[in-house]
């Protein structure tokens, strides 16, 4: 990633390139119009939670920013749950399986819910692990219904 020159009056981040048009770079990033800036991290989340959250890839296939997206969903999820049901941890555990044959790669996931008095244990499987994470908090929200 190249390193930016941000401008505190202009509140935009300047790329420098080397090749430069009438000594202008070429590129520049408006912080005001960025989507990312709104984004919050997992981790900040994290601070004031009523419960614990894990997202575990056994295979560690997947990056740190999708692992971080689907820390969030979990979070925003089951905040909502726990104003019905009182939640003392959530693990998400998945796996990634490569299929012979040209057949791509699969995700199989479990959620492991830990409620007060009971555990939860629900188990999905798909292409994307924040499409089995979905379907698997969907299948939870049926079970608590």
């Amino acid at each position: 990633m190249k390193k930016g020159v941000r401008s505190k009056a202009y509140n935009t981040i300047t790329f420098p390139d080397s090749q430069r048009i009438n000594n202008r770079p070429k590129q520049s990033l408006d912080l005001e119009k960025n989507p990312r800036k709104n984004l919050v991290k997992a981790s900040d989340l994290k601070e004031n939670l009523p419960f614990q959250v894990k997202v575990i890839d056994r295979k560690k296939v997947v990056g740190a920013f999708k692992l971080d997206e689907l820390e969030r969903i979990l979070i925003k999820k089951f905040l909502k749950f726990s104003k019905r049901v009182s939640i003392n941890s959530v693990e998400f555990v998945f796996d990634t399986i490569k299929k012979p044959k040209m057949e791509g790669v699969m995700h199989t996931g479990s959620l492991h819910v830990d409620l007060a008095g009971k555990n939860q244990h629900l188990k999905a499987e798909g292409r994307e692990p924040s499409a089995v994470l979905r379907e698997l908090i969907e299948k939870f929200e049926n079970t608590i219904d």
